[in-house]
């Protein structure tokens, strides 16, 4: 997991593949213990529904491993412009 810091706000990225663990219980986690932070998660995994239960789990943003110098950081951008208005 990274935080990223703008304007006050923070970013976590978190993988959901964690070698012992629960990405998806990490995200859950994370949102209820700190509901303003910004989520992101990782995955490795291309199907719709790992987007969709990523996002159900609280994460504010998904990115595939495999696109992550391309799309994190617009996605990032697209985080905390969305949490701006």
């Amino acid at each position: 997991m990274t935080t990223k810091k703008r304007a006050g706000d923070a970013v976590a990225v978190v993988d959901l593949s964690l070698r012992r663990g629960d990405g998806l219980g990490l995200v859950r986690r994370i949102r209820s213990h700190f509901p303003p932070l910004k989520l992101i998660a990782l995955s490795v995994h291309e199907e719709k529904n790992a987007e969709f239960a990523a996002i159900e789990a609280g994460a504010n943003g998904f990115v595939l491993k495999r696109s992550i110098a391309t799309d994190l950081l617009p996605t990032i951008d697209a985080v905390l412009a969305r949490s701006a208005t």
